[in-house]
């Protein structure tokens, strides 16, 4: 086992939408993007770190 620090800040990006704005003030349109975005792959992504899972 080996223990490090990624991120000295301890922060992890996390893509917000202007729900104030078009097409973005839409409902449906956030729905729509919410399932067409793998959280497993984005949080992968976020972190550059092994699968969360076994596929």
């Amino acid at each position: 086992m080996r223990i490090e620090q990624i991120d000295p800040v301890g922060s992890i990006p996390v893509p917000r939408f202007n729900h104030l704005r078009a097409p973005f003030n839409n409902p449906a349109t956030r729905r729509a993007v919410q399932m067409a975005v793998s959280q497993t792959d984005d949080l992968q992504t976020a972190v550059a770190r092994a699968p969360l899972s076994p596929p």
